[in-house]
């Protein structure tokens, strides 16, 4: 008997602890009602992290509140980018739900927006918040981060968006960590990451120090100086910090800090406070890495027309790189139409001079700033 109720205790903790994807499917044959929250940093992401609830009082009262007809209802057409959904699943049935920055459930197949009582949503935010903290890194500066992982330690680098992984040596680096593959394996995996080219693109990562993991942002070029024999990698790359900068113009990389936003959560939360000059910057900084979950975060939607558009000028341009400024001051209005002049260089290193027209709203109640329209002048 004693056996048999430690048998049952330790399969409940299991089925409690948050899983992953590559520990954790959800099984169309389970008996068992359950909700399932789940974290993928974008909609392309190949890595996931997840956590089981079987708690029949909390399937209960979700079930209700879906199907409850005095339940308040919003018809949506379109709805802004998240990182959680909201499994619900008995029997042999699922349905997934997107939960929105609110709090508030969405089905995205119909088109509705449930309204949820607060109660509800404290519970349904006390599990995202758990998978949220074991999906993503801590956001440490340089100085903190250079404490944890000190010259010539060995640690795991995860590509945030696709959960591939591999052990890195930190060589160097005062203002940032400068490391090296570990072995020609590890190297094989971060040009797999790459998509088999090495890039100089910053990519969002998770430093895994222990059962500590840390936000970081990495390029993927090898260059300077080399330390450790047949890894076949010629060189080292950076790994930047919150606030870590260059070596040679000592300056913060802003693409690397948008990275390490990505890679701790925190981008949405970012952007959202962000003034207009942010905004422009991060568009840049959008195209430049080709990356498409933060264009998506700049608009007042994930669906705007425009961002099929300016997905096809990241496949066809090399770089894009601002000219011009625009005065930081306090915005009264609503509405600004701000143009900046940027270079712009094809994948044939042909270079055009290129005026872009950005037309920007501030929402009255959250105060953020998004991109409506964007217009170009050759």
């Amino acid at each position: 008997m004693r056996k048999k109720l430690l048998c049952y205790f330790f399969i409940f903790l299991f089925l409690m602890l948050p899983n992953n994807s590559l520990g954790f499917e959800i099984s169309p044959n389970q008996s068992l009602k359950q909700i399932i929250i789940q974290i993928q940093s974008t909609e392309s992401s190949n890595n996931t992290s997840s956590l089981s609830i079987r708690s029949k009082e909390l399937f209960r009262q979700v079930e209700k509140m879906l199907k409850d007809k005095n339940t308040l209802k919003t018809k949506i057409k379109y709805h802004h980018i998240s990182d959680a959904t909201l499994i619900l699943q008995n029997k042999n049935q699922t349905k997934t739900y997107v939960i929105n920055e609110m709090l508030n459930l969405i089905d995205e197949k119909q088109g509705v927006l449930f309204h949820l009582p607060s109660d509800l949503k404290i519970k349904i935010n006390k599990y995202v918040n758990i998978v949220r903290k074991k999906h993503y890194g801590y956001l440490l500066t340089w100085e903190q981060a250079k404490e944890k992982l000190p010259k010539y330690s060995i640690f795991t680098v995860i590509d945030l968006e696709t959960g591939l992984s591999f052990k890195v040596q930190r060589r160097a680096g005062s203002k940032h960590a400068d490391v090296q593959p570990l072995t020609a394996k590890d190297s094989k995996i971060m040009k797999q990451i790459y998509n088999g080219q090495w890039s100089w693109n910053r990519r969002a990562v998770l430093i895994q120090s222990g059962d500590y993991s840390i936000a970081g942002s990495m390029n993927g070029m090898p260059h300077g100086g080399d330390g450790i024999p047949h890894n076949d990698f010629s060189g080292h790359f950076c790994i930047h910090f919150l606030g870590s900068t260059t070596h040679r113009l000592k300056n913060v990389d802003l693409s690397h800090q948008s990275m390490l936003y990505k890679a701790a959560g925190m981008w949405t939360k970012y952007i959202q406070s962000a003034t207009p000059n942010d905004v422009i910057d991060s568009f840049f900084i959008a195209l430049n890495q080709k990356d498409l979950f933060l264009l998506k975060t700049l608009f007042p939607h994930k669906n705007h027309d425009q961002i099929e558009t300016f997905k096809e000028e990241m496949e066809t341009n090399s770089k894009i790189r601002r000219l011009s400024s625009y005065a930081e001051e306090e915005y009264d209005d609503l509405w600004l139409v701000i143009p900046i002049q940027a270079v712009l260089t094809t994948k044939h290193n042909k270079n055009q001079i290129v005026v872009y027209h950005f037309y920007l709203q501030k929402n009255a109640i959250t105060n953020t700033w998004k991109i409506y329209d964007v217009t170009k002048n050759y």
